[in-house]
């Protein structure tokens, strides 16, 4: 390293910490990689496999994996966070395949396997089936396919997923259709139709449940088995490579090396650098960046969603009588939408033994910053409450419960990205460029993998090989292309063919054609729906 990046990162330190630190201070190495998730794990592995052992891992907490972790939990192991293979049992799956080499166990989750409750116990999952068939025809209507085949085909703009739904003829108006809105879409998406994009999140859920569809992860390991295995095939036992517990707190970065300062006073410097942080570390300016980032690269940054997805466990006596149904989905349909809506039964055939007496809630959303925020114990009212209202009085307490908190953990600021309307694949390529030597991976930056665990893994393996590229002196030359905004969509009367961004200005004039506004097959099919709409709302 030279003697100006040498004096850079001296006086870089000197201001954070207020003391000075001489050369001998700085720890040298060729590739530094911020984050032990997925994504670096993924990375690493990648250099070390092209021959590249000069690196160092920096990872904040005190295990690897990230958004992978498991932990002990009243004599059983739970999955905090990823807990499903997604995508299905195929040959192009890379996560099953890393589950098929690791052996990790599970089983396929059954999600028509399920009762739906109202608030005061009743069983209303009979009255539900005429909402799931309106869910299904509002998401296979030749309306819905029309229009995400024209929005695929930029004719008109990409709009939230709540318009598609509406366009489809679906509109939610009771508890019951409300809950298994959630069911189908917050569920897996972690915020609601309403900010989320229809074209980006449509083409992923054709695929999610490719093959037998999601493999639910039971392995008394823990799903951070997949991360710690990967590891073990490059790492030795105490490996220096890896440090463990070094938040970083400061990058400073340059077109010849990266210097980065963490929080605990330690320098570590490097000709390049691979940041996994999640969207919402970034998003929420906790790692100072020397100088900013350019321009181009924060407003992607700051369009992105880190959504909240919270799972509470509930461990009741192993003499306790099971109180709740014997399906492995209980949905409550509360007059508020979202209100401990999603109940997992843990101990459903296949899963758990039927010894561990668990529950699992999925709570997402608004609901999710609310109860991460308060003290268990008033989350663990709230729960007692709700099920009293479902089951009466004399069923146990629990003994024991956890609230995953990723929305309010520092090191990752909410459980996984989501897509927002509007996200060009410009976007992904400024979110992944690198500036300087400093480049970006993590689940976040994938253009079609975004929230998922495949994001993570490919966009890690992607930038380690564009890093071996760049020492090998075929280093990637990202050109900014400047936004021009105006219509973009091509059958719009005012379309401007140089603008790259569309600013909403779009006039459409179908001369006569039938609209796609919320319009469904035909007159009788309408009729028919309508009707079921007012019967329904009617009683529930």
């Amino acid at each position: 390293m030279d003697t100006l990046a040498t004096i850079r990162c001296l006086v870089a330190a000197f201001l954070l910490f207020g003391s000075y630190v001489t050369s001998e201070d700085i720890v040298d190495t060729k590739v530094l990689i911020l984050g032990g998730g997925i994504s670096g794990i993924a990375a690493a592995k990648t250099l070390h496999d092209n021959g590249i052992q000069d690196f160092i891992i920096l990872e904040g907490d005190n295990d690897i994996g990230g958004r992978v972790k498991s932990m002990d939990f009243a004599g059983s192991r739970i999955n905090l966070g990823a807990n499903w293979v997604h995508f299905g049992d195929t040959s192009t799956n890379s996560i099953w395949q890393l589950k098929e080499t690791y052996n990790i166990s599970g089983r396929f989750s059954d999600y028509d396997d399920l009762k739906i409750l109202d608030s005061t116990g009743n069983n209303v999952t009979d009255f539900a089936d005429v909402w799931w068939e309106l869910y299904e025809h509002a998401t296979h209507s030749g309306d819905f396919d029309t229009l995400l085949d024209r929005i695929q085909r930029e004719l008109v703009p990409d709009m939230s997923v709540r318009s598609a739904l509406k366009i489809g003829g679906w509109s939610p108006m009771s508890p019951i259709a409300k809950v298994v809105e959630y069911f189908e879409h917050d569920a897996e998406f972690a915020e609601p139709p309403d900010v989320t994009s229809f074209q980006s999140t449509h083409a992923v859920a054709e695929e999610l449940y490719a093959g037998n569809g999601d493999f639910f992860i039971t392995d008394s390991r823990g799903f951070d088995v997949i991360v710690k295995n990967m590891a073990n095939e490059f790492l030795e036992e105490d490996d220096n490579r890896l440090k463990l517990n070094q938040v970083v707190k400061e990058i400073v970065w340059n077109e010849d090396d990266v210097t980065v300062i963490t929080k605990n006073g330690s320098i570590f410097r490097a000709e390049f650098a691979l940041c996994t942080f999640s969207i919402g570390v970034l998003e929420n300016n906790v790692v100072d960046f020397v100088p900013e980032l350019p321009y181009w690269k924060t407003e992607e940054i700051y369009q992105f969603h880190m959504a909240w997805f919270t799972k509470i466990f509930l461990k009741f006596a192993e003499d306790a009588e099971q109180f709740w149904p014997e399906e492995e989905w209980m949905l409550v349909a509360d007059e508020k939408r979202g209100y401990y809506p999603v109940w997992g039964n843990l101990i459903a055939p296949g899963l758990l033994p039927t010894s561990e007496k668990m529950l699992l809630i999925i709570v997402t959303g608004e609901e999710s910053k609310r109860i991460e925020r308060q003290p268990d114990d008033d989350t663990k009212e709230e729960i007692m409450t709700v099920l009293h209202g479902l089951f009466g009085d004399s069923i146990p307490e629990p003994t024991h419960i956890h609230v995953s908190k990723w929305g309010t953990d520092p090191l990752h600021f909410g459980a996984y990205s989501n897509w927002p309307v509007e996200v060009s694949m410009e976007s992904f390529r400024r979110l992944q460029a690198p500036v300087g030597k400093l480049y970006f991976a993590g689940e976040g930056t994938h253009e079609r993998y975004n929230g998922y665990l495949q994001g993570g893994l490919l966009t890690g393996q992607d930038r380690a090989n564009e890093i071996i590229d760049c020492i090998g002196g075929n280093c990637i030359e990202f050109v900014v292309v400047d936004k021009k905004y105006g219509c973009t969509y091509q059958q719009a009367t005012n379309y401007d063919n140089m603008a790259t961004v569309d600013d909403g200005t779009c006039v459409f004039n179908f001369r006569g054609q039938s609209s796609l506004a919320v319009r469904l097959e035909g007159k009788a099919t309408m009729t028919v729906v309508s009707t079921l709409l007012l019967l329904t709302s009617a009683i529930y």
